[in-house]
Protein backbone atom coordinates (compact mmCIF):
# COMPACT_ATOMS: atom_id res chain seq x y z
CA UNK A 1 0.00 0.00 0.00
CA UNK A 2 2.65 2.47 1.19
CA UNK A 3 6.08 2.97 2.36
CA UNK A 4 5.24 5.78 4.94
CA UNK A 5 5.69 4.33 8.49
CA UNK A 6 2.94 5.55 11.14
CA UNK A 7 4.76 9.02 11.86
CA UNK A 8 4.75 9.83 8.22
CA UNK A 9 1.23 9.15 7.24
CA UNK A 10 0.08 11.14 10.52
CA UNK A 11 1.82 14.67 9.09
CA UNK A 12 0.89 13.67 5.76
CA UNK A 13 -2.89 14.14 7.09
CA UNK A 14 -1.84 16.97 9.20
CA UNK A 15 -0.44 18.70 6.60
CA UNK A 16 -3.06 18.04 4.20
CA UNK A 17 -5.72 19.42 7.22
CA UNK A 18 -3.88 22.64 6.89
CA UNK A 19 -4.53 23.15 3.36
CA UNK A 20 -7.59 22.15 3.94
CA UNK A 21 -8.07 25.18 6.38
CA UNK A 22 -6.15 27.85 4.47
CA UNK A 23 -8.61 26.83 1.48
CA UNK A 24 -11.37 27.32 4.01
CA UNK A 25 -9.68 30.66 4.52
CA UNK A 26 -9.29 31.07 0.85
CA UNK A 27 -13.47 30.13 0.18
CA UNK A 28 -14.59 32.76 3.69
CA UNK A 29 -12.59 35.46 2.02
CA UNK A 30 -14.46 35.15 -1.45
CA UNK A 31 -18.11 34.58 0.39
CA UNK A 32 -20.36 37.32 0.04
CA UNK A 33 -21.45 37.41 3.81
CA UNK A 34 -17.54 38.98 4.18
CA UNK A 35 -19.11 42.11 2.19
CA UNK A 36 -21.56 43.11 4.71
CA UNK A 37 -18.43 43.23 7.68
CA UNK A 38 -17.96 46.97 8.36
CA UNK A 39 -14.06 46.12 9.20
CA UNK A 40 -13.94 43.94 5.52
CA UNK A 41 -10.46 44.02 4.51
CA UNK A 42 -11.00 43.12 0.55
CA UNK A 43 -12.45 44.49 -2.21
CA UNK A 44 -14.30 42.45 -4.41
CA UNK A 45 -11.45 41.78 -7.14
CA UNK A 46 -13.19 38.59 -9.11
CA UNK A 47 -15.81 37.98 -11.06
CA UNK A 48 -18.58 35.42 -10.49
CA UNK A 49 -16.56 32.78 -13.26
CA UNK A 50 -13.29 33.56 -11.01
CA UNK A 51 -14.94 32.86 -7.70
CA UNK A 52 -16.76 29.59 -8.93
CA UNK A 53 -13.59 28.48 -10.67
CA UNK A 54 -11.49 28.95 -7.19
CA UNK A 55 -14.51 26.88 -5.60
CA UNK A 56 -14.25 24.42 -8.43
CA UNK A 57 -10.06 24.51 -7.75
CA UNK A 58 -11.10 23.91 -4.01
CA UNK A 59 -13.21 20.76 -4.40
CA UNK A 60 -11.25 19.05 -6.64
CA UNK A 61 -7.73 19.83 -4.81
CA UNK A 62 -9.80 18.65 -0.98
CA UNK A 63 -11.39 15.08 -3.47
CA UNK A 64 -7.91 14.81 -4.52
CA UNK A 65 -6.69 15.25 -0.76
CA UNK A 66 -8.70 12.56 0.39
CA UNK A 67 -8.09 10.46 -2.12
CA UNK A 68 -4.10 10.04 -1.06
CA UNK A 69 -5.09 10.04 2.39
CA UNK A 70 -7.15 7.01 1.31
CA UNK A 71 -4.09 5.71 -0.82
CA UNK A 72 -1.92 6.05 1.92
CA UNK A 73 -3.59 4.57 5.14
CA UNK A 74 -3.97 7.98 6.27
CA UNK A 75 -7.72 7.82 6.60
CA UNK A 76 -9.58 11.05 8.72
CA UNK A 77 -10.55 9.80 11.64
CA UNK A 78 -14.22 10.46 12.77
CA UNK A 79 -15.19 14.13 13.79
CA UNK A 80 -15.81 14.34 17.40
CA UNK A 81 -16.20 17.95 18.00
CA UNK A 82 -19.32 19.41 17.56
CA UNK A 83 -19.97 23.18 16.22
CA UNK A 84 -21.15 24.32 19.67
CA UNK A 85 -17.81 23.24 21.15
CA UNK A 86 -15.62 24.68 18.08
CA UNK A 87 -17.19 27.90 18.75
CA UNK A 88 -16.41 28.21 22.39
CA UNK A 89 -13.07 29.63 21.94
CA UNK A 90 -14.27 32.09 19.79
CA UNK A 91 -16.89 33.32 22.03
CA UNK A 92 -14.39 33.68 25.10
CA UNK A 93 -12.10 35.48 22.49
CA UNK A 94 -15.28 37.88 22.10
CA UNK A 95 -15.77 38.13 25.45
CA UNK A 96 -12.16 38.89 26.55
CA UNK A 97 -11.88 41.82 23.80
CA UNK A 98 -15.42 43.36 25.26
CA UNK A 99 -13.70 43.60 28.68
CA UNK A 100 -10.85 45.05 26.89
CA UNK A 101 -12.73 47.94 25.62
CA UNK A 102 -14.29 48.95 29.27
CA UNK A 103 -13.23 52.04 30.89
CA UNK A 104 -10.39 50.48 33.54
CA UNK A 105 -8.87 49.26 30.37
CA UNK A 106 -8.61 52.20 28.74
CA UNK A 107 -6.99 53.94 30.89
CA UNK A 108 -3.58 53.65 29.60
CA UNK A 109 -4.93 55.36 26.46
CA UNK A 110 -5.48 58.67 28.27
CA UNK A 111 -7.23 59.69 30.94
CA UNK A 112 -11.61 59.42 30.75
CA UNK A 113 -14.24 61.96 31.74
CA UNK A 114 -17.02 60.97 33.24
CA UNK A 115 -18.87 60.98 30.26
CA UNK A 116 -16.43 58.74 28.14
CA UNK A 117 -16.66 56.42 31.14
CA UNK A 118 -20.09 55.66 30.72
CA UNK A 119 -19.79 55.76 26.97
CA UNK A 120 -17.60 52.94 27.34
CA UNK A 121 -19.59 50.98 29.91
CA UNK A 122 -23.05 51.13 27.98
CA UNK A 123 -20.99 50.52 24.29
CA UNK A 124 -19.58 47.19 26.59
CA UNK A 125 -22.84 46.27 28.22
CA UNK A 126 -24.74 46.54 24.68
CA UNK A 127 -22.56 43.79 23.56
CA UNK A 128 -22.25 42.06 26.28
CA UNK A 129 -26.11 41.13 26.14
CA UNK A 130 -25.86 40.38 23.16
CA UNK A 131 -23.02 37.97 23.55
CA UNK A 132 -24.96 36.53 26.28
CA UNK A 133 -27.91 35.81 24.17
CA UNK A 134 -26.14 34.03 21.19
CA UNK A 135 -24.41 31.93 23.77
CA UNK A 136 -27.80 31.28 25.51
CA UNK A 137 -28.81 30.24 22.06
CA UNK A 138 -26.21 28.49 21.14
CA UNK A 139 -26.61 26.33 24.51
CA UNK A 140 -29.35 25.09 23.74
Amino acid sequence: MTDLNENHRRILFQRLKAIDHALFDLECALHPIHQRSPFRSRIAGLSEAHRTWVEDFSRRLRARMWDILAQKGALIPPDTVTVRQAAMPYLLTIEHLLEELGPNSMRGYGSLSGGARRELETIVSELQEQLAEFKTKING
